[in-house]
């Protein structure tokens, strides 16, 4: 078996997802600081509607838990009325915070607030984007433990750590499974340093702003999308396609199109000159 669903500190039992999650939440912090001062912008942007910078991402991460979990038994019980359904809701505990989803309430509420307050938007998705990545690859750490999502079953001579097993009770397969999980771990990490290597060179300086959030968007998309193939837990498909895979190649085929509208002259002035 490995996972490491929760560890016991005195009374309390702390998921373990939570607690790497949570280091890489406090990492991220770091390279947030890094990155706003580079950028030099105020993080009084931030700070003045922390409120919902919060509370947002946290209900968008339990709405996404909440809906994960509408098809099982436990909300599928006769009798069960709106009440008992939203008292749920509110159990943080019956499927925890879905960490994609946080991380989207969080870009939606910066989106709304930075187009109404006027702020440099492509230059707050630079600062943003490599913070993201590391709590990605926190997320899909914990995951690894804790047994978030899983994949299909996986050849018997594929060796560990390649594969794992879950010896839990809500576990898809049973046998060995790809670990997925751990895969997105090491992907993240080598799009992190990547990333982290283009902004030593000052890279995202030469550029126009938005370019360098553009460039990372690309790489997560196209290696999302790869990692899908070892997934196999249940969602849409159309046609033999699942449906993130789709999303994948989508965001990547905008995020390439944003890196070359990106451009510090307007078009005509640049053929012009």
């Amino acid at each position: 078996m490995n996972s490491f669903g929760s560890i016991p500190i005195g009374p309390l039992i702390i998921p373990t997802g939570g607690i790497v999650a949570f280091i890489g939440v406090l990492l991220a912090s770091v390279v947030l600081i890094r990155t706003v001062r580079d950028e030099e912008v105020s993080l009084k942007f931030l700070s003045d509607h922390l409120f919902f910078f919060v509370v947002i991402p946290l209900f968008m991460g339990r709405l996404g838990a909440f809906l994960s979990l509408w098809s099982s038994l436990s909300y599928r019980e006769e009798g069960e009325g709106v009440i008992s359904r939203f008292q749920s809701f509110f159990l943080i505990g019956n499927g925890g915070i879905q960490a994609d989803w946080a991380l989207g309430g969080f870009f939606l509420v910066f989106i709304l607030i930075a187009l109404w307050r006027k702020e440099k938007f492509f230059v707050w998705l630079d600062t943003f984007i490599l913070p993201g990545i590391v709590v990605s690859i926190f997320v899909s750490l914990g995951g690894y433990f804790s047994g978030w999502a899983y994949g299909r079953p996986a050849p018997d001579a594929l060796p560990f750590p390649f594969v794992t097993q879950y010896d839990l009770l809500d576990v898809r397969y049973s046998g060995k499974i790809y670990a997925v999980q751990l895969y997105a771990t090491i992907v993240y990490t080598l799009i992190f340093f990547i990333g982290w290597r283009l902004w030593q060179q000052k890279l995202w300086q030469r550029w126009p702003s938005g370019k360098f959030f553009a460039a990372m968007i690309f790489l997560l998309g196209i290696f999302t999308s790869i990692l899908e193939f070892f997934r196999g837990d249940g969602v849409a498909m159309v046609g033999d396609i699942r449906l993130p895979q789709i999303f994948g190649v989508c965001i990547s085929v905008a995020a390439l199109l944003l890196f070359f509208s990106r451009k510090k002259k307007p078009l005509l002035n640049t053929i012009s000159s």
